[in-house]
């Protein structure tokens, strides 16, 4: 019986070849998860800077708007309002004004406003590779300041706002 040996040793070589290919093929299978998962967080990055981009271009609309009626005095009050009521249309996963909320309890990937602290915040959804710094927790926070504060003369008389900008309280680090 010559064809029995060959028989054997093939069928070996064929599990082998088997469990050799199933190892290939699940490490370039969790290569690909891992750049996937990478690439969805940097979209979702991508979208939450569109987002402050947009609030930014709806403030410098604001503040043009009421320099060009001669309102000078309402562009000091812009740090004290929601960012979000300058956009034609809210961003789909914003949750609205909530005072001094737990993050805990915000749905991961949604924006909200802190009237307390004058916040704009935003939760990621994704942050495996997300470090928000200064010792806070995982969301990224936004304030409109003013660019020069309003001051008291000598005389009594305030100077007014220059002018104002979204900017981002937290140095954090994605990616």
């Amino acid at each position: 019986f010559p064809g029995v040996g060959n028989r054997k040793r093939s069928s070996g070589v064929a599990r082998f070849e088997f469990i050799v290919s199933t190892i290939v093929i699940g490490i370039i299978a969790a290569v690909l998860l891992e750049r996937l998962l990478w690439y969805q967080e940097y979209a979702e990055k991508t979208a939450m800077e569109i987002t402050v981009m947009n609030l930014r271009s709806g403030l410098r609309l604001r503040m043009a708007e009421l320099m060009a009626l001669d309102r000078w005095g309402e562009v000091g009050d812009l740090p004290t309002q929601n960012p979000i009521k300058w956009l034609d249309s809210r961003p789909p996963n914003y949750l609205g004004e909530l005072n001094n909320p737990k993050l805990s309890d915000i749905p991961a990937g949604n924006w909200y406003f802190n009237p307390a602290n004058l916040e704009l915040v935003y939760v990621p959804d994704r942050s495996r590779f997300f470090d928000p710094g200064l010792g806070r927790a995982k969301a990224v926070y936004f304030q409109v300041k003013s660019l020069q504060p309003a001051r008291l003369r000598s005389d009594g008389t305030r100077t007014r706002v220059e002018g104002v900008s979204l900017v981002q309280k937290n140095a954090y680090k994605w990616f």
